[in-house]
């Protein structure tokens, strides 16, 4: 018993001299890596809003869980050829200071319109949005249709996915889920997700080499997993108020107002939440685009053969292109 006592008391010791020569070691990393954008000020905490490109309309870039303004690394700059494009971390994320709680949907739509205003970032925009930003995006659009010239939702969450998946296995990945962000939180301060690889977004590897040092150092950081855990922690809060103000979402103003709808759905069972694939319930979230893109009047769904979930990243052309053909159609 003692022995035993002895080496977990060693394990610890080491764990910590560790976690602590890391944070020294990393603790200066945030002035070695500016943010590409401006700091803004919005409703009392600084927000991060990178903007290239000049043009009407603008796009907005709207990341989607755990992702940051440099997810969209290999989308941006091609667009910023065609018309202004402007991406940006949410409050927590990102070069983003942490913003008030809950993180509902509501309270995210709000600090970007905000965000928008404050920096001169003028209407009408193109609100492309990836996964749960998909669902940020929408919002956005139901609630500012004069201000929404089209959207496009990249193999975005359909709010009615419990409908299809059932509630136990929905919760259990949940909880599952926060329970690893939780546990990323609280040994992030000593810098033991860094000693681990433990960061708190999965597709870095995704982005350009020269990202990546940059991605790797905001995605330790202890308020990249408490905003995950705050986004998980506010969904169902975000779903009860979406269906109070919204309680028979017809799209109604979108159809009368002609903005126009894609949905870019990935057709790999990649880079998707781990109970999608192991339970066989990605053939649900495939139907699910399809279901999204028939709730929407005139909504156009298009495949990405070679992707999984980031098709921003898997085949970024893809997403260039849809963009760039609804801006032409608006301006025209």
């Amino acid at each position: 018993m003692k022995r035993v006592r002895l080496i977990v008391y060693l394990v610890s010791f080491i764990v910590l001299i560790s976690g602590v020569f890391l944070r020294t070691c990393f603790a200066d990393e945030h002035y070695k890596y500016p943010p590409p954008g401006r700091l803004i000020k919005v409703y009392g905490h600084m927000m991060h809003l990178y903007c290239t490109g000049s043009g009407s309309p603008v796009v907005i870039l709207e990341a989607g869980l755990s992702s940051y303004s440099l997810d969209w690394s290999r989308v941006q700059p091609e667009i910023a050829k065609t018309t202004e494009v402007c991406s940006y971390d949410r409050a927590g994320y990102g070069w983003s200071e942490p913003g008030p709680k809950p993180r509902t949907a509501q309270e995210i739509v709000k600090e970007l319109q905000e965000l928008l205003t404050v920096a001169g970032v003028k209407s009408p925009y193109i609100l492309a949005g990836q996964s749960l930003g998909g669902i940020y995006v929408q919002l956005f659009a139901l609630e500012h249709p004069t201000e929404t010239a089209g959207v496009v939702l990249i193999d975005s969450v359909n709010r009615d996915m419990d409908k299809i998946i059932p509630k136990k296995k929905l919760d259990r990945f949940e909880n599952d889920l926060k329970f690893y962000i939780y546990l990323g939180k609280l040994g992030a301060p000593f810098g033991i997700p860094r000693l681990l690889h433990m960061p708190s977004s999965i597709i870095i590897p995704k982005l350009p080499k020269k990202l990546q040092p940059v991605a790797y150092s905001l995605a330790y950081k202890t308020k990249s997993y408490q905003v995950i855990y705050d986004e998980l922690n506010a969904l169902h809060e975000s779903e009860v108020e979406f269906d109070r103000q919204f309680p028979d979402i017809k799209y109604q103003d979108i159809k009368h107002r002609g903005i126009p709808v894609v949905v870019l759905s990935g057709a790999l069972p990649r880079d998707y939440p781990p109970f999608l694939v192991s339970t066989g319930l990605f053939d649900q979230w495939k139907q699910l685009q399809v279901d999204l893109a028939r709730s929407i009047p005139g909504a156009k769904q298009i495949i990405a053969r070679k992707s999984g979930h980031f098709i921003q990243l898997d085949q970024p052309g893809l997403v260039i292109d849809t963009i760039d053909t609804m801006v032409k159609q608006v301006r025209h």
